[in-house]
Protein backbone atom coordinates (compact mmCIF):
# COMPACT_ATOMS: atom_id res chain seq x y z
CA UNK A 1 0.00 0.00 0.00
CA UNK A 2 2.87 2.37 0.83
CA UNK A 3 4.45 1.74 -2.60
CA UNK A 4 1.14 2.60 -4.30
CA UNK A 5 0.96 5.93 -2.41
CA UNK A 6 4.53 6.77 -3.37
CA UNK A 7 3.84 5.94 -7.03
CA UNK A 8 0.69 8.04 -6.94
CA UNK A 9 2.56 11.01 -5.44
CA UNK A 10 5.33 10.71 -8.04
CA UNK A 11 2.72 10.52 -10.82
CA UNK A 12 0.92 13.62 -9.52
CA UNK A 13 4.15 15.64 -9.33
CA UNK A 14 5.18 14.45 -12.79
CA UNK A 15 1.86 15.54 -14.27
CA UNK A 16 2.11 18.91 -12.52
CA UNK A 17 5.63 19.43 -13.90
CA UNK A 18 4.52 18.42 -17.40
CA UNK A 19 1.58 20.82 -17.17
CA UNK A 20 3.88 23.67 -16.15
CA UNK A 21 6.28 23.03 -19.02
CA UNK A 22 3.41 22.83 -21.53
CA UNK A 23 1.79 26.02 -20.21
CA UNK A 24 5.03 28.01 -20.09
CA UNK A 25 5.79 27.15 -23.73
CA UNK A 26 2.20 27.35 -25.00
CA UNK A 27 2.29 31.13 -25.43
CA UNK A 28 5.70 31.09 -27.13
CA UNK A 29 5.00 31.90 -30.78
CA UNK A 30 8.49 32.45 -32.18
CA UNK A 31 12.19 32.31 -31.35
CA UNK A 32 14.58 34.18 -33.63
CA UNK A 33 18.31 33.52 -33.44
CA UNK A 34 20.81 36.19 -34.46
CA UNK A 35 24.44 35.10 -34.86
CA UNK A 36 26.98 37.26 -32.97
CA UNK A 37 30.77 37.48 -33.06
CA UNK A 38 33.75 39.66 -32.20
CA UNK A 39 37.53 39.32 -32.39
CA UNK A 40 39.56 40.68 -29.47
CA UNK A 41 43.03 42.03 -30.26
CA UNK A 42 45.79 43.58 -28.18
CA UNK A 43 46.55 46.13 -30.89
CA UNK A 44 44.76 49.40 -30.02
CA UNK A 45 45.33 50.59 -33.60
CA UNK A 46 43.77 47.57 -35.27
CA UNK A 47 40.04 48.16 -35.27
CA UNK A 48 37.85 46.54 -37.91
CA UNK A 49 34.16 47.04 -38.68
CA UNK A 50 31.78 44.56 -40.21
CA UNK A 51 28.56 45.92 -41.71
CA UNK A 52 27.16 42.62 -42.93
CA UNK A 53 23.44 42.26 -42.21
CA UNK A 54 23.31 38.48 -41.67
CA UNK A 55 24.09 38.81 -37.96
CA UNK A 56 25.58 41.02 -35.26
CA UNK A 57 29.22 41.10 -36.34
CA UNK A 58 31.08 43.49 -34.04
CA UNK A 59 34.36 43.27 -35.97
CA UNK A 60 37.74 43.53 -34.22
CA UNK A 61 38.07 45.38 -30.92
CA UNK A 62 40.80 45.89 -28.35
CA UNK A 63 40.45 45.41 -24.60
CA UNK A 64 37.97 47.91 -23.10
CA UNK A 65 36.70 48.65 -26.63
CA UNK A 66 33.01 48.73 -27.44
CA UNK A 67 30.72 48.68 -30.41
CA UNK A 68 27.00 49.07 -30.87
CA UNK A 69 24.45 47.80 -33.34
CA UNK A 70 20.71 48.29 -33.71
CA UNK A 71 18.28 45.43 -34.24
CA UNK A 72 14.78 46.16 -35.50
CA UNK A 73 12.23 43.88 -33.82
CA UNK A 74 8.99 43.59 -35.81
CA UNK A 75 5.56 42.29 -34.87
CA UNK A 76 3.58 41.57 -38.02
CA UNK A 77 0.91 39.58 -36.16
CA UNK A 78 -2.64 40.58 -35.23
CA UNK A 79 -1.93 40.33 -31.48
CA UNK A 80 0.49 41.89 -28.99
CA UNK A 81 3.63 40.01 -28.00
CA UNK A 82 6.01 40.11 -25.07
CA UNK A 83 9.59 40.31 -26.32
CA UNK A 84 12.62 39.04 -24.42
CA UNK A 85 16.21 39.11 -25.68
CA UNK A 86 18.93 36.86 -24.32
CA UNK A 87 22.62 36.58 -25.26
CA UNK A 88 23.99 33.03 -25.49
CA UNK A 89 27.42 31.45 -25.81
CA UNK A 90 30.95 32.68 -24.99
CA UNK A 91 30.09 36.23 -26.07
CA UNK A 92 27.11 36.62 -23.71
CA UNK A 93 28.92 38.40 -20.86
CA UNK A 94 30.01 41.16 -23.27
CA UNK A 95 26.52 42.00 -24.58
CA UNK A 96 23.91 44.35 -23.12
CA UNK A 97 20.60 45.55 -24.53
CA UNK A 98 19.26 49.10 -24.55
CA UNK A 99 15.76 47.77 -23.91
CA UNK A 100 14.55 44.31 -22.98
CA UNK A 101 11.36 42.62 -21.79
CA UNK A 102 8.90 44.88 -23.56
CA UNK A 103 5.51 44.65 -25.24
CA UNK A 104 5.23 45.01 -28.99
CA UNK A 105 1.78 45.89 -30.26
CA UNK A 106 0.40 44.44 -33.53
CA UNK A 107 2.04 45.76 -36.71
CA UNK A 108 4.69 47.78 -34.87
CA UNK A 109 8.46 47.62 -34.51
CA UNK A 110 11.05 48.61 -31.94
CA UNK A 111 14.69 49.57 -32.47
CA UNK A 112 16.80 47.77 -29.86
CA UNK A 113 20.41 48.82 -29.33
CA UNK A 114 22.83 45.96 -28.73
CA UNK A 115 26.09 47.02 -27.11
CA UNK A 116 29.21 44.87 -26.96
CA UNK A 117 31.92 45.86 -24.47
CA UNK A 118 35.21 43.98 -24.30
CA UNK A 119 36.43 43.57 -20.70
CA UNK A 120 39.96 44.67 -19.84
CA UNK A 121 40.90 41.13 -18.82
CA UNK A 122 39.69 38.73 -21.46
CA UNK A 123 41.76 36.37 -23.58
CA UNK A 124 42.62 37.46 -27.11
CA UNK A 125 40.81 35.65 -29.89
CA UNK A 126 37.43 35.18 -31.48
CA UNK A 127 34.20 35.03 -29.48
CA UNK A 128 30.86 34.01 -30.90
CA UNK A 129 27.38 33.17 -29.78
CA UNK A 130 23.90 34.38 -30.50
CA UNK A 131 21.11 36.65 -29.43
CA UNK A 132 17.82 34.84 -29.01
CA UNK A 133 14.65 36.89 -29.40
CA UNK A 134 11.63 35.25 -27.74
CA UNK A 135 8.10 36.29 -28.73
CA UNK A 136 5.25 35.30 -26.40
CA UNK A 137 1.62 35.95 -27.21
CA UNK A 138 0.00 38.27 -24.64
Amino acid sequence: MKAVKICLIVLIFSLMALGYVWHSSADLVQITTIVTDVTVTDNQRKIAFNVDTDGLHFGTLAHRGSSGKVVVINNSDEYSVDVHLQAKGPIKKMITFGINDFVLEPHTSENVSVQLSVPSKVDLGSYNGSVKVYFRKR
